[in-house]
């Protein structure tokens, strides 16, 4: 495939959706605190560089309980997904994480396609 258009697909975003895995109903709660959440998940991949970096972050109860939040910047949140794409930790393993367009004022989030404005 040629680099360039392969790059091109590529989406990059300072928001990262969390969703639990199918058979991990539960694993976030709605009276979860939205940012201590996020930095607990940044903890869990030893990431401590980063916990403070969280700026915001928002549940979403459509179809499950999502956890929607933003860093300071692209490349904190990239690195963020790298790691948790290889951890065996116990609670990253029960959740999956993207890199999402969804904004923190809307009722609901759906999206895992990245765009940033």
């Amino acid at each position: 495939m040629d680099n360039s258009k392969q790059f091109n697909n590529l989406k990059f975003s300072r928001r990262l959706l969390v969703m639990p895995k199918n058979d991990s109903t539960g694993i976030i709660k709605a009276t979860d605190n939205p940012v201590r959440l996020a930095r607990k998940l940044i903890s869990e991949l030893k990431l401590y560089h980063l916990i403070n970096e969280v700026e915001q972050a928002r549940l979403f109860n459509a179809g499950g309980i999502k956890l929607l939040f933003k860093m300071g910047s692209i490349r904190q949140a990239n690195t963020i997904f790298n790691s948790w794409q290889g951890s065996q930790a116990n609670l990253i393993s029960q959740m999956n994480v993207a890199p999402s367009d969804c904004s923190f004022f809307s009722a609901v989030c759906n999206s895992s396609q990245a765009t940033e404005d």
